[in-house]
């Protein structure tokens, strides 16, 4: 199906795609590809059991093989797709990563620049943007009242904050504790969240406050407040020591459309792709994804480059979160590609509740002295 502003078209595959001359080339050359190239074969091979597995009924050989023509056909369908459509270029939407499909865009398998295809990850969970408010209350008056400060987190996995099997620890989870015993409060940990809807989140009433690190960039401070600064971190962008982009500048890899660059979206590295790379192609990372999953993409060859803090990977290297592979580091002039706050994310607006949060973090660091 096809939808833009005037109409939207449904495909008739049967009448229009199947028998079509220019689908039929497109899907002469898939099935060539799927002949001759044996990580093609073993990749669609691997696809269609999995589908079929996840479809929870009984397959055999022939159902793996009409599994198989089928995806091979949605791939043909797909390069043959700007032409039926009469546009540029075509954009695969799916709510999960398509991993055989990345692969195929990014010339994994032939070598071949597909600027005429793009995959975009599409997640909106209903449950992400249930509204939750309870009161006309302010936010601090509610905290109060139930005597629970409700927190959403991310399993970060640093000094900043790490969560082990529901055992949190490190800076920012001391602090939140130390706020919470100082008002005889109880902490909740509601949820985790992802950066991507931590404003609904917290805005909606579902949860206070944010308190693993968050920082405040310019677009976040249009929807929420936030905290004092706990520590800072040092943005780099990571690549593979053997990638051929390796003695690039950042702005040479801005001139390269066919760079891979792996992000969640709406997430701080989006920003900074969008500033510094935004001619190059996006792979898309869940936005649940931990978040070591970024350097593992460049490690695995499925991009190019990501963005991360420099004591993060090495806290990752270190404990062996990911593949003790060599990177390289990219930066700007010798330095760090950004420098950024870590803060606690705070109800926007809710002057008493920031006021309180900022006193006691100030109170911790002192305690410390």
């Amino acid at each position: 199906m096809w939808l833009d502003s005037d109409h939207i078209i449904i495909v008739d595959w049967a009448n229009e795609i199947s028998t079509n001359d220019i689908f039929l080339e497109h899907l002469s050359n898939i099935m060539q590809l799927f002949k001759t190239n044996k990580t093609f074969r073993e990749s669609v091979k691997f696809t269609s059991k999995e589908v079929l597995e996840n479809s929870w009924k009984d397959y055999d050989d022939s159902g793996i093989e009409q599994a198989t023509n089928y995806l091979l056909n949605e791939i043909a369908f797909l390069e043959f797709a700007p032409k039926y459509f009469k546009v540029d270029s075509v954009s695969y939407v799916y709510h999960k990563p398509r991993r055989i499909y990345e692969d195929y865009i990014a010339w994994i398998f032939d070598w071949i620049t597909k600027f005429h295809l793009d995959f975009h990850l599409l997640e909106a969970p209903y449950e992400t943007y249930l509204t939750h408010q309870e009161s006309e209350l302010s936010r601090l008056d509610m905290i109060r009242e139930r005597w629970v400060i409700k927190c959403a987190y991310v399993p970060y996995t640093s000094e900043l904050f790490e969560i082990t099997q529901d055992w949190f620890k490190w800076l920012f989870y001391e602090i939140i504790s130390h706020i919470a015993k100082k008002n005889n409060l109880q902490i909740e940990f509601v949820e985790q969240s992802w950066y991507g809807v931590l404003a609904d989140r917290i805005n909606s009433w579902f949860v206070d406050i944010f308190c693993a690190p968050v920082r405040p960039t310019k677009s976040r401070r249009l929807k929420l407040f936030f905290s004092k600064s706990l520590a800072k971190s040092s943005l780099y962008g990571y690549m593979r020591s053997d990638t051929k982009y390796k003695n690039l500048s950042i702005q040479e890899l801005s001139e390269i459309p066919e760079l891979r660059v792996v992000i969640k979206e709406n997430d701080i590295h989006h920003d900074i792709m969008k500033e510094l790379l935004p001619n190059t192609r996006i792979v898309w990372l869940p936005q649940l994804a931990q978040v070591w999953e970024e350097i593992n993409y460049v490690l695995d060859n499925r991009a190019d480059i990501a963005f991360r803090e420099d004591k993060l990977v090495e806290w990752l290297l270190k404990t062996q979160w990911i593949d003790n592979k060599k990177l390289i580091k990219k930066n700007i002039d010798t330095k760090p590609i950004k420098i950024y706050e870590n803060c606690m994310a705070l109800p926007r607006w809710d002057f008493e509740l920031k006021e309180m949060i900022d006193d006691w973090i100030e109170d911790f660091f002192v305690s410390l002295k």
